[in-house]
């Protein structure tokens, strides 16, 4: 198992199947677990399909909605509205509306508590491997430690019958030359 698949199955280990995505105007994909909300953290997904927290701001959705982000979590979400009075939303006035925040200290407190499990289950998974990895390696050593005692053991061949219309065979290397051969291939 190379790297990049050991990583690519620990990835699919934390992957919940409760997220949502979407683009913006600028083409940028986000991602949020759930529904979109007040106080629900949102992630952009760079071109190498990884999830970073968004910066604080305000997005245009490709719908024309607008969200208003803030230590990487929702703090407001207007819909998209149309030009009813001459006003062009994108011109308002840009505020952060933070109604509570108890609500932001919260949240990034369950945050980091997921981010602690998931990094005590990474750890966990990473002893398993080296656990399973010594396994491998004391398997591999008692195998070669069988391939080297019947090494040395010469390989009787039967000899062919006078009468037989066969050739005879040329003679070919011994077991022990054929593992010494095998051997040098490893080195």
């Amino acid at each position: 198992m190379t790297k990049f698949n050991a990583f690519a199955k620990i990835k699919a280990l934390f992957a919940n199947e409760n997220f949502n995505d979407a683009k913006l105007a600028d083409g940028t994909l986000i991602q949020w677990e759930g529904d979109l909300a007040e106080g629900v953290a949102i992630m952009t997904i760079d071109t190498d399909g990884n999830t970073l927290p968004i910066a604080d701001g305000t997005y245009t959705m490709e719908d024309g909605s607008e969200v208003y982000t803030m230590g990487g979590l929702v703090t407001k979400i207007e819909p998209a509205s149309e030009d009813v009075n001459g006003e062009n939303p994108a011109e308002a006035p840009e505020t952060m509306a933070v109604s509570d925040t108890s609500m932001l200290e919260e949240r990034l407190a369950a945050c980091e508590t997921k981010m602690a499990d998931m990094e005590k289950k990474m750890q966990e998974m990473l002893s398993a491997v080296e656990m399973e990895s010594q396994n491998v390696d004391s398997k591999f050593n008692e195998i070669k430690e069988i391939v080297e005692t019947i090494a040395d053991e010469p390989i009787v061949v039967a000899e062919a019958p006078k009468n037989s219309t066969f050739k005879k065979a040329k003679p070919s290397k011994t077991a022990a030359e054929k593992i010494a051969d095998w051997k040098n291939s490893l080195k």
